[in-house]
């Protein structure tokens, strides 16, 4: 493949989720002005332009977000098709929960003349840990190794594996987008995890742009510790026997993990191990996505020996008892930042809905926060 990519080239970044993403994302929209100094526009006003990409991929308005969110596709598709740059990036790792007929209308819309798609890769077993952590913000109470359970079962029957295994098979998301816009136009970047400078090189050469103009922002992404895990999978539980709204979680949520992930992890604090059965089962997968890969097509940039891992044993165990006293005050002043700075009004069922007798008030919320992470958190185990 010719590099850099042809003027006229609208690139769609579509992840998928922990691929280097949010850095990537982080480094294009802190340098917006240095990208459009040598013809590259960054699309959307946002590190990355999540509601519009849920928006015309899922059809639906993301927990947390407005409901004229929806609104926001056809604002980013008349951007898109308005600039007059030589290279186009949109970059949104929701794209790749797409399904075929979303696929040619993200393509339709904003591919323009030349549409060209860039997946970056790491390998499955790498991701297994983080990809739970992510569900678990997004109300999972399913323990970790329930969790590989079901995205290792023999038969694919939750919407959570399901939703794993269309992101993170990585062979059929390439052939997906290939369908649509061919082989030629589509290119998987193998990440080389020693190698940490590698996504912001290869996507400077693929937009023409000068080496180390993209430098990552100072946004803390990092992953939780399993004590912290394991007390938002204890706080989901227990926030759905309330039958609290969705869009209040959302909100509350995101100022936890601001200032939890502000919190320096002790080096001797437990991480999510992933069981080495599960490691093995990932490394058959990443077997075939290697085959399926090759025989694909598609342009190929780093080595796919990449997206395969030894397999060690390990016989760590992913349950705690206690939940370090910083980490749950952090999340109690998380809630209670966000319950203080948005009216109750916000946080009523739906658009226009009034505030009912049954809405949380804020000392409700930092007594759920608070109540079960003063002192111990226990593993729950077969509760959902």
């Amino acid at each position: 493949m010719d590099l850099p990519l042809p003027r006229g080239t609208h690139l769609v970044h579509i992840g998928p989720q922990k691929t280097g993403t949010t850095s990537l994302q982080g480094a294009f929209h802190k340098n917006r002005m240095a990208l459009a100094e040598h013809g590259v526009h960054y699309a959307g006003s946002t590190r990355q332009p999540r509601a519009a990409a849920a928006a015309v991929t899922l059809n639906k308005v993301l927990p947390g977000h407005p409901p004229e969110s929806p609104d926001k596709w056809p604002a980013l598709v008349k951007e898109v098709q308005g600039s007059t740059a030589d290279r186009v990036i949109i970059s949104a790792e929701m794209f790749a929960n797409a399904q075929r007929p979303a696929v040619r209308t993200i393509i339709d819309d904003i591919g323009g003349d030349r549409p060209h798609v860039a997946i970056t890769l790491r390998p499955v077993s790498r991701l297994l840990s983080s990809q739970w952590q992510q569900q678990v913000q997004g109300k999972l109470t399913l323990s970790y190794d329930e969790w590989l359970g079901t995205v290792f079962a023999e038969k694919v029957s939750t919407s959570n594996a399901r939703t794993f295994w269309r992101r993170h098979r990585h062979d059929a998301l390439a052939r997906r987008w290939a369908d649509v816009v061919g082989a030629d136009n589509v290119t998987a970047i193998v990440l080389d995890e020693r190698d940490r400078n590698m996504t912001f090189r290869t996507f400077e050469q693929l937009l023409g742009l000068p080496g180390g103009i993209l430098v990552p922002d100072d946004h803390n992404n990092r992953s939780l510790s399993l004590s912290e895990a394991e007390m938002l999978r204890e706080l989901n539980r227990q926030y759905d026997e309330r039958g609290w709204s969705q869009a209040l979680y959302a909100r509350a949520l995101k100022r936890m993990l601001v200032f939890l992930r502000e919190r320096p992890l002790p080096p001797d604090e437990p991480r999510i191990t992933t069981p080495t059965w599960a490691a093995e089962r990932a490394d058959d997968v990443a077997v075939k996505i290697q085959e399926g890969l090759a025989a694909s097509g598609v342009n190929i940039i780093g080595d796919l020996a990449n997206l395969r891992v030894p397999v060690t044993n390990s016989d760590a165990t992913n349950e705690v008892e206690t939940v370090p006293i910083d980490a749950a005050a952090r999340a109690v002043i998380g809630a209670f930042e966000q319950t203080q700075i948005r009216p109750r009004e916000a946080f009523a069922h739906g658009p226009g809905a009034h505030v009912s007798a049954d809405a949380p008030s804020t000392g409700q919320i930092l007594r759920t926060v608070a109540g079960h992470v003063k002192t111990r958190v226990r593993t729950r185990r077969g509760q959902r």
